[in-house]
C-alpha cells in the first residue's frame, strides 16, 4: 500500500506527510524574510486542514490547528529564526563573531531580541544555556504561547461556558476518535 493511499485513510498519516513534505517548503528561507506577513502561508495550512477534516470554510483556523495539533506557520518560522540566532551566537564561525559585536546592532538581532522578550524569555539567559537546552526552552515557550492565544480567542459557540473557565470545548469534541488528535481538547 502506498503512503499516499494510507494518508487518505488516516488523518494522522496525512498530518505527518504535511509536516514532512509541505511544511519545509513553507519554512524555506523563513529566517531571511519579512517578520510580519505570514497570512499567505497560514492560508495554505488552513486549506489543508479544512480538506483533511472536511470542514466548511467558515471554521476558524484556530479550531483546525487545535484539532490537528499544529501551531501556526508564523510560530514555526519564528522558531527557525530564533534557532538560527542561537546557533550563530553559540557556535560562531569565521568572522561572524566580529559582526555580532559591531557597534550598531544589526536590525535582525534587535527583532529577535524583542521577540524573545515578548514571549517572556531573556536573550542573555538563552545564550548562557547550551544549544540543545536553549532550543528546547524556546520551542516549548513558542508553542505554549501559540496554544494559549488560540484558546483565548476561541469563539463562544465552540466552548461550554459552564465549566473550565469558559474554555471547555463542546461535548462532542471531547469524544474525538483519534488519540493523536485528542490532546488539544483535553482538560488541564
Amino acid at each position: 500500500m502506498s503512503i499516499y493511499r494510507m494518508a487518505k485513510q488516516s488523518k494522522y498519516v496525512a498530518l505527518k506527510l504535511f509536516l514532512a513534505k509541505v511544511m519545509p517548503q513553507l519554512l524555506f528561507g523563513g529566517q531571511l524574510g519579512s517578520y510580519n506577513n505570514f497570512s499567505a502561508l497560514e492560508k495554505i495550512q488552513s486549506k489543508f486542514l479544512q480538506s483533511l477534516f472536511n470542514t466548511p470554510e467558515c471554521t476558524p483556523n484556530m479550531v483546525l490547528k487545535m484539532e490537528g495539533g499544529l501551531c501556526t506557520v508564523k510560530t514555526r518560522i519564528w522558531l527557525c529564526i530564533i534557532n538560527y540566532w542561537l546557533k550563530v551566537h553559540l557556535n560562531p564561525l569565521g568572522l561572524l563573531s566580529q559582526h555580532l559585536s559591531a557597534s550598531p546592532i544589526p536590525p535582525w538581532l534587535e527583532v529577535v531580541c524583542s521577540k524573545l522578550n515578548s514571549i517572556g524569555l531573556d536573550p542573555q539567559q538563552q545564550l548562557e544555556m547550551n544549544l540543545r537546552k536553549a532550543k528546547a526552552v524556546v520551542q516549548q515557550r513558542l508553542f505554549d504561547t501559540d496554544l494559549q492565544q488560540d484558546r483565548a480567542s476561541l469563539p463562544v459557540y465552540f466552548t461550554n461556558l459552564g465549566t473550565w473557565n469558559g474554555n471547555c470545548p463542546v461535548p462532542y469534541l471531547q469524544h474525538i476518535m483519534s488519540p493523536m488528535l485528542r490532546w488539544a481538547y483535553k482538560n488541564p
